[in-house]
């Protein structure tokens, strides 16, 4: 019943803003490979390398995030049932004084649910250094790129493509 409640709740609160995330994020990246493009025609020899590796790591993520949400949710929920399942017996755990193993049942089922729940968020740790990663490397690319063309273009042109790209970089993280 939790995970079904938790669920719905995720499809109501959370669905249309990380919908917005996504749109606002897309839309920002998509502007700022237009932008650095129009600058830096040669740049897409970069590009296509870090896509490709994008795209891997976005695979290797979702991969394995589905299966850790899954048993954070498994663990969640066998937490829950242990929890209600002590306060409905209480006056029978009392009389029978079964206090101490109830609590060491549910201290057991914290300390497992706390380990799937530290999957998940090492698991999107591992995701935002990856992309951190990329990210500085196409910043280093165009840096490259910058120097390598100050005779040929603005430096104002150069200013523009660097923020964007930092903006877009930060994006990744964000969303």
């Amino acid at each position: 019943m939790s995970r079904l409640s938790k669920d719905q709740d995720t499809l109501d609160t959370q669905l249309t803003m990380n919908a917005y995330v996504l749109l606002t994020t897309f839309s920002n990246v998509l502007g700022t490979v237009a932008l650095v493009f129009y600058t830096f025609p040669y740049l897409g020899i970069i590009f296509a390398p870090l896509g490709v590796l994008y795209y891997l790591v976005a695979k290797y993520y979702r991969l394995s995030s589905v299966e850790t949400k899954r048993l954070d949710s498994l663990m969640r929920s066998a937490l829950y049932a242990s929890y209600s399942e002590a306060l409905t017996g209480l006056s029978t755990v009392r009389a029978y004084r079964g206090q101490r193993r109830f609590i060491n049942n549910a201290e057991k089922g914290l300390d497992m649910e706390n380990r799937a729940y530290y999957m998940t968020v090492s698991i999107q740790r591992w995701l935002s250094v990856r992309l951190d990663l990329f990210g500085n490397i196409l910043i280093l690319g165009i840096a490259m790129f910058a120097a390598g063309f100050r005779t040929t273009v603005n430096p104002s042109k150069i200013g523009v493509v660097l923020s964007y790209s930092l903006s877009s970089k930060s994006g990744f993280l964000l969303g």
